[in-house]
């Protein structure tokens, strides 16, 4: 696997000696770069560095367009930019979110 430059730093460290941001970077990196089909990520952008979640944000998209993916984030505007379709769970209900007004409709978000 080539490793990202934009992560050349991590490869000179053992797992256990990054910080938990960068672990959980290299843990999705590690992820997304596998040849499974299918991924599942829970939390993806979750304590990770904004550079690091547009980082992420550029892998998603580069492989959804060949791999199915499913992720579970509470950081909508992470989520929001790069989902084809995008639900909210509430109360045991899901429902459709198109845009920021259906997250404010829904309680998720206030104005």
């Amino acid at each position: 696997m080539r490793f990202d430059p934009k992560f050349h730093s991590f490869q000179r460290k053992m797992f256990r000696e990054l910080s938990g941001g960068e672990a959980r970077v290299a843990e999705i990196f590690l992820v997304l770069n596998s040849e499974a089909d299918f991924y599942i990520l829970d939390e993806p952008f979750s304590n990770i560095a904004p550079v690091y979640v547009e980082r992420m944000q550029e892998l998603i998209r580069e492989r959804k367009k060949s791999k199915g993916i499913i992720v579970s984030d509470h950081l909508y505007d992470a989520i929001i930019e790069i989902t084809d379709d995008l639900y909210i769970i509430r109360d045991g209900y899901t429902f459709p979110i198109k845009s920021r007004e259906d997250l404010i409709r829904h309680g998720y978000i206030l104005r």
